[in-house]
């Protein structure tokens, strides 16, 4: 399966740095470019794409290009469309290069208006959440009462497009604070506001949530297993509470609303990939996009290659594994998908040369939106 769901485009001429008048130190940048789509893979017009202080909308085919975003490791994008559920990336801008992110939105599944004074029951595609009567506050603190407007949404990890539509990335935080791969059991995003302002449970009350398990991930359920939630604002999932497994879902108890994930973490079974991307002449590749997914586990590493073309990825011991590579030149060019079997803890694999050919490319005329 390709993650890379382009047609790839662009014919553009991006001019990074500061104006010659400004007598500022310029300020390293490179740009994202990529393709919105739905759960689908239906392109989404409209989707508001935000990263620091630029947004820009994507067009009729779900293209969309930031210019001049800071170079960083790990930038955050925010996707949001009025009626579908906001996602967020994070990909590594490098300077004077445009970075390649796909992203997927979920129509909001359940959307109704319920009474906050009464308990309820919000069931969505198998999914549940409880909230308690009286449970919620505002963004200061003040009880709510009466109708309020209620959101969830079930992700399934076996879904075509749960890459895409997976928040951050496939690492977290556990709580211990240990960082690791996650394998995703699913997940859900659940909201609550009233008269356009988000609610939250209040201090000392909790809800318990139901997530599905698909039933060709259930045999090898683990159970228990940890509750991560999607911090928005650092782009991280943190490890909080847990689940247990109870007819087929995973059912835990959580003290605010996010996206909720069921995950697996993997903080010593780790090796890593290592390789180059190259022309079809074998010349190095600088700063291309690598993406390598699990096979026969929930998980996606994004990293870039560094000026010699050389990247590494984290990936999960005695696994297998897929990766793909994108250049942005002139044009974006991608390379063929290759699949690798990970070795044993600690170890890694050399993988050898990605080749891209650079004379193969796909294009799409699109009129890029000014990001200012």
């Amino acid at each position: 399966m390709c993650f890379w769901r382009w047609v790839l485009f662009l014919s553009l001429i991006f001019h990074f740095g500061c104006n010659d008048d400004d007598p500022k130190p310029a300020q390293k940048v490179g740009g994202v470019a990529g393709v919105v789509t739905d759960i689908e893979g239906n392109a989404l017009s409209g989707v508001f794409v935000e990263a620091m202080n630029m947004a820009v909308p994507t067009d009729n085919e779900g293209n969309f290009l930031l210019e001049e975003v800071p170079v960083g490791e790990e930038v955050l994008i925010k996707f949001s469309k009025s009626g579908y559920v906001t996602n967020y990336k994070s990909v590594p801008v490098v300077e004077n290069q445009v970075s390649p992110i796909n992203a997927a939105l979920s129509v909001t599944s359940y959307d109704a208006m319920i009474n906050s004074d009464q308990e309820n029951d919000i069931s969505f595609a198998g999914a549940k959440v409880n909230l308690p009567a009286n449970a919620l506050v505002d963004e200061n603190g003040n009880p709510v009462s009466g109708s309020i407007n209620a959101k969830a949404t079930y992700f399934d990890p076996t879904g075509d497009y749960y890459y895409d539509a997976f928040p951050g990335d496939f690492t977290g935080i556990s709580s211990n604070g240990e960082e690791g791969l996650l394998e995703s059991y699913g997940f859900i995003d659940v909201s609550f506001t009233q008269n356009g302002e988000e609610l939250d449970l209040a201090d000392g009350m909790s809800s318990e949530i139901s997530i599905p398990i698909p039933q060709e991930l259930l045999a090898n359920a683990p159970d228990p297993i940890p509750l991560f939630f999607f911090d928005e604002e650092d782009g991280r999932w943190k490890e909080e509470g847990s689940a247990s497994i109870v007819d087929g879902k995973y059912v835990g108890t959580v003290e605010h609303f996010s996206s909720w994930n069921a995950d697996a973490i993997y903080i010593d079974e780790i090796c890593e990939i290592t390789g180059r991307t190259v022309d079809q002449f074998g010349n190095p590749l600088p700063y291309c996009a690598v993406e390598v997914w699990g096979v026969n586990y929930t998980n996606l590493a994004y990293v870039a290659s560094d000026a010699a073309g050389e990247f590494t990825a984290q990936v999960r011991t005695n696994s297998t594994i897929k990766l793909e590579a994108v250049y942005s030149g002139e044009f974006f060019y991608r390379s063929d998908i290759y699949t690798f079997n990970t070795c044993d803890r600690g170890g890694v694999n050399h993988v050898g040369d990605i080749e891209i050919d650079t004379s193969v490319f796909d294009r799409i005329n699109i009129e890029i939106q000014d990001s200012e």
